[in-house]
């Protein structure tokens, strides 16, 4: 497509290009390399899609970023492009919207500040994220995302020293996996 459209058009599926040869380089923990083509490919789509509107694309590169600082060990890093994406997905799909995109981004916030000893400030994510994939998924339908979510509630619990906490998270986020993935698992 750089051919075709010439080497410094930004074209979509070039953004798309380079944001996929970023995860690769992450799946390969070349994390160097990694941030190169995310930010290569988040300059092009901010060109294509405007520098401040909000773009699914670009809040999804932006949560890349954030994975690939944290593998650097960048946390603060990390937790501003987690912070930036969330944002810009509530303002793509809605603030007040269920949607997976924005649960996952709750969650792993609450992972990073987990991560960085946050305790306190990893519960509210952690609940707001179970909240809305329970939304998502359905308030009594079993599914792994919500059970992962289950799980980490109960390890931040554990950590915080709220042991019969942690214990009913952690035996409703093994229910649900015996659910998902069969009792014999």
């Amino acid at each position: 497509r750089r051919h075709l459209h010439g080497e410094d058009t930004p074209h979509g599926d070039v953004a798309v290009t380079l944001h996929d040869l970023g995860l690769l380089l992450w799946d390969r923990g070349d994390w160097n390399g990694a941030e190169k083509f995310l930010r290569e490919s988040l300059a092009m789509q901010r060109q294509l899609y405007g520098e401040d509107t909000p773009h699914e694309k670009i809040a999804s590169t932006l949560k890349s970023l954030s994975s690939v600082a944290k593998e650097q060990g960048d946390l603060d890093q990390a937790e501003k492009l987690l912070r930036d994406a969330l944002e810009m997905f509530r303002k793509v799909f809605g603030k007040d919207t269920a949607h997976l995109r924005i649960a996952v981004s709750l969650h792993d916030l609450g992972f990073l500040l987990h991560d960085k000893g946050d305790l306190d400030g990893a519960e509210e994510p952690y609940r707001e994220a179970l909240k809305m994939k329970k939304h998502v998924f359905g308030e009594d339908t079993p599914h792994m995302t919500i059970a992962v979510t289950l799980g980490r509630l109960g390890k931040l619990l554990h950590d915080r020293g709220d042991l019969d906490g942690a214990e009913e998270y952690l035996q409703e986020a093994l229910a649900m996996l015996m659910k998902v993935y069969g009792e014999d698992k």
